[in-house]
């Protein structure tokens, strides 16, 4: 008869949640050099003939050039992981602009009076006031328009808010599909609901524990984000803060209440748009 209890050996790494989560925030690029090194240190020298570290052997694996390990492996050494990201490549003495500010406020103004006007035709006019020999070219009154956002139409005022909002959405963690609590404090689910009254109307900012079914409920007289914050607020009181936040795209999910739930370190999940069915 058998007796007795399978044993696992468990290795703790000191400070092992920080160092992941570096790993994490590297691009992929960097992720794939940090790879290129790793396997040199752990595993070049297992295929080395004589047992030890091997550069030839890595460069041949991975297909890149001696020269190209050198210059991150050098990186490594002195910065560490953060140390393989991509520098910035732009010069480090860039040509300054000719015109004056003097150029900016005349090109603003009118774009103000009239902010369908062309750079072409904004500089005919500065030659009205200035010398011809002062007046930048085309082009450059185009790039100043462009560089100080000198965009006063109402309907490109709403695009360029469009494409703003639509940049932030894009950058939103989906629910994941199928995503289930299997314990209690997990998965809380966020949502507003009306109160119609005789005299107004009120709104419920309402957080439910997926598992257990337990309910937090904050009554504000607006759907603003920070009315939504101040309930995530009572809702980290309840529940703790290893909660995950699963909200569709109203109002009260965004700007204060998103910026406060990425201080806090909180999980926030976002619904697909129209499908009711996510939350």
């Amino acid at each position: 008869m058998h007796t007795g209890c399978p044993t696992h050996i468990i290795t703790r790494i000191f400070y092992q949640k920080k160092l992941a989560e570096g790993i994490e925030k590297l691009s992929e690029e960097s992720r794939r050099r940090l790879k290129i090194i790793d396997w040199y240190r752990l595993n070049s020298q297992k295929h080395s003939p004589d047992g030890k570290k091997n550069v030839t052997l890595t460069c041949r694996h991975f297909g890149i050039y001696r020269s190209e390990f050198y210059r991150w492996w050098e990186r490594y050494q002195k910065g560490g992981p953060r140390a393989l990201e991509n520098k910035s490549r732009s010069p480090k003495n860039k040509r300054q602009p000719l015109y004056n500010m003097k150029i900016v406020s005349l090109v603003r103004e009118i774009r103000k009076y009239a902010p369908t006007w062309s750079a072409k035709k904004i500089r005919r006019i500065l030659t009205w006031d200035i010398p011809e020999k002062d007046v930048p070219s085309i082009a450059t009154v185009g790039r100043i328009i462009k560089k100080y956002k000198m965009f006063y139409r109402a309907d490109i005022i709403a695009r360029h808010k469009r494409q703003k909002t639509a940049g932030k959405a894009a950058k939103r963690k989906r629910k994941p599909y199928n995503l289930r609590a299997t314990k209690p404090d997990e998965i809380i689910e966020f949502d507003m609901k009306h109160i119609n009254l005789p005299g107004g109307k009120l709104y419920a900012l309402c957080g439910i524990d997926q598992f257990t079914r337990r309910s937090v409920v904050h009554i504000a007289t607006s759907c603003s984000s920070l009315c939504g914050k101040k309930a995530l607020q009572k809702i980290k009181e309840k529940f703790g803060s290893s909660i995950i936040i699963v909200n569709d795209n109203g109002s009260e999910n965004m700007d204060k209440a998103e910026e406060w739930l990425a201080s806090e370190k909180i999980t926030q999940y976002w619904c697909r748009p129209h499908q009711p069915k996510d939350k």
